[in-house]
């Protein structure tokens, strides 16, 4: 089976069928998305974020290795990179138990 064939076999299996692979793989996040002010305190989360922008401020993201934290990080990746804004990323287990340890103590 050739790589093409594993992927759309996986896609299938999935869900997904043959006119929904392009948008699956390359998604819109612009028309896709979900309102993020539903989220608790994201309005504070965008203030402090573009504090950070106007102050030229580091911006880190902490993923851990699981099936949303390493899309959560790349989706917050292209968010910045169209911003024009370099981010760092971390996803080690350990620094991420440390730092819901760390939040959880808050």
């Amino acid at each position: 089976m050739q790589s093409g064939e594993l992927l759309k076999k996986l896609l299938e299996n999935r869900g997904v069928d043959e006119g929904q692979i392009d948008s699956f793989l390359l998604p819109d996040y612009e028309k896709t998305l979900h309102d993020p002010f539903l989220f608790k305190d994201m309005e504070r989360a965008c203030v402090r974020i573009f504090e950070a922008i106007d102050q030229n401020q580091k911006i880190v993201v902490y993923a851990d290795y699981d099936a949303d934290g390493i899309p959560g990080a790349v989706i917050f990746n292209d968010f910045f990179k169209r911003l024009g804004m370099r981010i760092l990323i971390y996803t080690y287990p350990i620094v991420t138990m440390r730092v819901m340890v760390y939040i959880k103590a808050q």
